[in-house]
């Protein structure tokens, strides 16, 4: 990325920006409000003239192109739209909920976001939303620039699709950072796929159309991580602190917590980069030592609060489904964390949301994160096998510590959540840009070698999807008596291992063939 800012042509594009903010000044009032038109069109309006000049900036500083144009521009549009359409649609087609009834997908965006607008219109400093008091928000930071944000463009009336406009272009601006990375890890078309997916990706989609925490920790994630990962070779390292300290402070103010954890992944990441010009090998094997006892630690200081977590989280399980309650009953205790994690995994389980007789507008949106989900596991699961195979040795590190990370991330996010699926969902989403990238690996690895086993993956996913979408529609729709559970699982077992040595038989008579 370019670290000084050149425009050829500064009216067009200054042009441009006005007339984008203007119309979107005009359509969302038209759509979401019922305050006067003029103030709500003033404000609306100056946010999005604001927020479309940082999505132009960042873009220039990338060194501007048609192709990351139009990405952006998709993602940030995609989601003032998605935005839009529910915020308009969830009082009218959702459930009777209050937070529904005001247009909010999370019920965790309609606490936080109604705290900070009560708190912008007290007059009370802002720092009070970082004592405690507010349980909405428990770092305070989103809470905070929340409150800042009504209080500077919305003082006479609460707007919450403000917010909405800031979100979608945060989410948008983490794009260019993505593209730089991974043109240092991928070939360049491939960088190119991984930005597209997190264009696209409907759990990324959806918290970047919220009034949620996760895109600007998306976003802050991806810019200390590109800090990172293109230092080697670069002349101008100015620009790269400046954006891993904005990274970094972003993040903690806005979920400590998690920050901490993420902020470690990037720093293992920043030790595999730099280790790689150490000439003695002491030192790379002290630090990899030092770097596993604090790992130790971390994991040590944290077990007792992730024990205590996963206790609730599976009494709150147990209360609200049925069938975990049947399972628990029937299976030794300590079993249930390990079924928790696992069901977690799977969340938000496609065949629950095909059939899951809910209201239209709650079906359509958890078909469509269910079908991003599972098509994003096959490589997830793939990538644990081919990292490991990358050619230069240097990738291969990187590679396989992006998807080491990735799924412990996975399995904290289940642990934490017990395994539900909005919570779970929505904190694995964080290292949506590192499994953006792996998929992207997954695909040009799988085309270089002429890999069949990822397609082997895929089937095995496409086995277990018919078997419990049939189990799923009999147990709601109760049309017929679904296949006992057991009984299923074995069945998915055993056909999926059909497929696998199938596959690996067939392989080697292929070989066997080419040798004679």
């Amino acid at each position: 990325m370019r670290s000084s800012i050149f425009w050829k042509r500064p009216i067009p594009y200054l042009f441009g920006i006005l007339i984008a903010g203007l119309a979107i000044g005009i359509l969302m009032p038209l759509i979401l409000s019922n305050a006067p038109l003029g103030r709500s069109f003033l404000a609306t309006a100056l946010v999005a003239v604001i927020m479309l000049l940082m999505l132009v900036l960042a873009w220039r500083m990338a060194g501007g192109g048609k192709k990351l144009f139009w990405m952006m521009l998709i993602a940030f549009l995609l989601r003032l739209a998605v935005g839009i359409f529910f915020a308009w649609g969830l009082p009218r087609f959702g459930y009777p909920e209050d937070g529904q009834l005001a247009g909010y997908f999370y019920s965790d965006a309609f606490t936080r976001d109604s705290q900070a607008w009560s708190l912008a219109v007290t007059g009370e400093p802002l720092a009070r939303a970082f004592g405690g008091e507010l349980v909405s928000d428990q770092y305070g930071g989103l809470l905070a620039m929340s409150a800042l944000v009504y209080r500077l463009f919305s003082p006479d009336a609460h707007r919450p699709y403000l917010i909405l406009i800031i979100t979608a272009a945060v989410s948008a601006i983490g794009l260019p950072f993505l593209l730089s990375a991974g043109n240092c890890l991928l070939k360049k078309k491939y960088s190119t796929i991984a930005g597209w997916i997190l264009v696209f990706f409907p759990d990324a989609v959806l918290l970047g159309a919220t009034q949620m925490r996760e895109p600007f920790m998306i976003t802050a994630f991806i810019m200390c991580f590109w800090a990172v990962i293109t230092w080697k070779g670069t002349k101008n390292r100015l620009f790269r602190v400046l954006a891993m300290i904005v990274g970094l402070v972003l993040m903690l103010v806005i979920s400590t917590r998690s920050a901490v954890l993420l902020l470690a992944f990037i720093f293992i990441a920043l030790w595999i980069e730099g280790s790689q010009n150490l000439s003695k090998k002491w030192i790379r094997v002290a630090g990899w030592v030092i770097l596993g006892l604090v790992v130790i630690l971390l994991a040590g200081l944290s077990w007792a609060w992730l024990r205590d977590v996963m206790r609730w989280d599976m009494l709150l399980a147990y209360r609200a489904s049925g069938w975990i309650e049947l399972i628990f009953d029937s299976t030794p205790k300590w079993l249930h964390a390990p079924f928790l994690i696992v069901y977690g995994i799977f969340q938000p389980v496609l065949p629950a949301a095909i059939a899951d007789p809910a209201p239209w507008i709650w079906q359509v949106s958890g078909i469509f994160r269910g079908l991003g989900w599972y098509a994003m596991l096959p490589f997830l699961v793939y990538g644990l096998i081919i990292t490991w195979k990358a050619d230069d040795k240097n990738r291969k590190m990187m590679l396989s510590w992006l998807i080491i990370s990735i799924w412990a991330w996975i399995l904290i996010s289940s642990a934490r959540a017990g395994g539900d699926q909005w919570d779970n969902p929505r904190y694995r989403m964080m290292l949506i840009p590192w499994m953006s990238l792996i998929a992207a690996y997954v695909l040009q690895w799988s085309k270089d070698h002429q890999s069949r086993w990822f397609w082997r993956w895929v089937m095995v996913e496409g086995v277990f999807l018919l078997f419990f979408t049939h189990w799923y529609i009999g147990r709601y729709a109760e049309i017929y008596r679904p296949i006992p559970f057991p009984i299923m699982l074995a069945l998915i077992t055993g056909i999926s291992g059909v497929v696998m040595l199938g596959g690996w038989l067939l392989d080697q008579r292929r070989d066997k063939g080419l040798r004679n």
